[in-house]
């Protein structure tokens, strides 16, 4: 069997992010602290964040321009789901998270903890049909 490097890159953020569930990543910034838990995240399993710090939006740019990532349209356990603040009808905020193997982890803006509390399903009808917010994936390759 060939080794593909995504695949491993995907495993691995997705390995982080489960021993990282139930823990505050986000400091005192509970409400607006998805994409600081993500870079988090992202920085335990690579060393270095996604970058963006704490704005959806600017992550987006990050991910689209950044040749660490490739955009996909079917995600599997370890991609990074987004939907960017500013890009919907101005009901919500975006919010980003990374897809699970039974939902999707991403902060609680509650409780500032990594919860697997979405499903896609979910997570689209929120952010997709009521925030008019679109859904992005991509997947980290090197």
């Amino acid at each position: 069997m060939e080794f593909i490097p995504e695949e491993s890159n995907r495993s691995h953020l997705y390995e982080i992010a489960k021993v990282c569930l139930g823990e505050s990543l986000c400091g005192d910034q509970h409400l607006l602290g998805c994409a600081l838990t993500v870079n988090a995240v992202f920085k335990s399993a690579f060393g270095k964040e996604i970058g963006g710090g704490a704005s959806t939006i600017d992550m987006y740019n990050v991910l689209k321009s950044d040749s660490r990532f490739i955009p996909i349209e079917v995600p599997s356990a370890g991609d990074i789901i987004i939907s960017p603040t500013g890009t919907g009808n101005g009901k919500i905020v975006g919010h980003v998270g990374i897809v699970g193997k039974y939902g999707i982890m991403s902060n609680d803006s509650k409780t500032g903890t990594l919860q697997e509390k979405y499903t896609l399903l979910t997570w689209n009808n929120y952010y997709k049909n009521y925030g008019g917010i679109p859904t992005k994936f991509f997947r980290v390759i090197n």
